[in-house]
């Protein structure tokens, strides 16, 4: 089975070795946001939401269960 290279198939080349590479924007965006510390308020809706989740799933009412 013959296969033709990658730049005739209209594919691109993406090299993953040692940088600089260039970053997507949405990567950039995305890492320039505020991180959440473990004790805001945001960060602890988000864990109870998936406690809850993860005790449906798992189908038990065990209070310890956490994502680890």
């Amino acid at each position: 089975m013959k296969v033709s290279p990658t730049y005739e198939r209209g594919l691109e080349i993406h090299l993953h070795g040692p940088g600089p590479s260039d970053v997507a924007a949405e990567v950039l965006r995305a890492m320039s946001m505020t991180t959440l510390g473990h004790l805001d308020s945001e960060f602890i809706k988000i864990m109870d939401e998936t406690q809850a989740m993860l005790r449906m799933l798992y189908q038990t009412k065990n209070r310890m269960t956490i994502p680890i």
